[in-house]
This record gives structure tokens, C-alpha cells and sequence, in this order.
């Protein structure tokens, strides 16, 4: 639930901006890559929406270690919303570009695994991919590294 809730926050909020919105999932249910597409003028995007009831954003890698599907490098058209959500109410939007969240992704995963647990062993390797908007830390306190990001709407215009 609180996934289509963060899609229709996030469609609500293009079409408060003048974009057309289109949603994969009302036809493709539960598509790999992309929740909704979005025209205005003679630019499009895909997005992915995450919406998250906490302050943590968590994804699962392929094996490879990316976490997106049919992600493309440099892609300009090729967004994340991450949505985080209280008592199902959208409170912040942050509009990146996907290529910034995969960087991200894999190099917070990496620099976890080069320090040990606390009783010194090595940490397990697992798919789990994690941001987190509160908090200090590796992957931790993405709400003031990525403070340029919240709201950002407009990144969407850009070509």
C-alpha cells in the first residue's frame, strides 16, 4: 500500500506541474524497471518510485551488484523519487537522477563491507542495499547529502 501510495503522491505532484503522467504498473503489474512515464513538451522521463513508510530506502541488488533494471549510464531521462512517507502522507520528494543512486548504492555497500561488525568479523554479503535518510554514517543521512535533491522538480525539465 504505501508503494502506490508514493506513486499517485508523485503523479499528483507531476500533474500539478504540467506534465502528462502515465502509470507501467496499471496495465504491467508490478514492472521491473519503471512505475511511471511522464511527457511535457517534447521531453520525457521514466521513474522509479520509492516510497518508504520510515527513513530508510532499501533495494535489492542483481547479482552483478547494480541494483537497477534497464538502467542505462548517462541517461538524462532516467529518474528515482524517493518518497518518504508518515501516516500515509507523502512528507518529502527527492527527485535524482538514477545513475547518482546506483554511485551511491555501490559505493556505500562497498565501503560497508571494508570495516568488520563489532566483534570483529567480517560482515555478511547480501543484496541489501540501503539509504537512509536520518542519522550519521556510511549510508546514513542522505537527507542533507542529498538536501539539493528535495523537491527538485525542476531536474525533471532539464534536457
Amino acid at each position: 500500500m504505501v508503494g502506490r501510495l508514493g506513486e499517485l503522491a508523485v503523479e499528483q505532484e507531476l500533474l500539478k506541474r504540467g506534465w502528462m503522467v502515465g502509470n507501467f504498473n496499471a496495465s504491467l503489474p508490478n514492472t521491473m524497471a519503471y512505475d511511471l512515464f511522464a511527457v511535457k513538451g517534447g521531453r520525457r522521463v521514466c521513474l522509479r518510485v520509492k516510497a518508504t513508510s520510515g527513513r530508510t530506502a532499501q533495494y535489492t541488488a542483481k547479482n552483478d551488484g547494480t541494483v537497477f533494471r534497464s538502467f542505462l549510464p548517462g541517461d538524462n531521462g532516467d529518474f528515482v523519487v524517493i518518497v518518504l512517507m508518515k501516516e500515509s502522507e507523502p512528507q518529502d520528494f527527492y527527485i535524482v537522477q538514477t545513475d547518482v543512486v546506483e554511485k551511491q548504492l555501490i559505493e556505500s555497500n562497498k565501503e560497508w563491507h571494508k570495516h568488520s561488525k563489532r566483534d570483529g568479523t567480517p560482515r555478511k554479503v547480501t543484496p541489501q542495499r540501503t539509504l537512509e535518510f536520518s542519522g550519521k554514517g556510511l549510508h546514513r543521512g542522505m537527507q542533507l547529502r542529498w538536501s539539493k535533491y528535495k523537491d527538485a522538480w525542476d531536474l525533471l525539465d532539464a534536457k
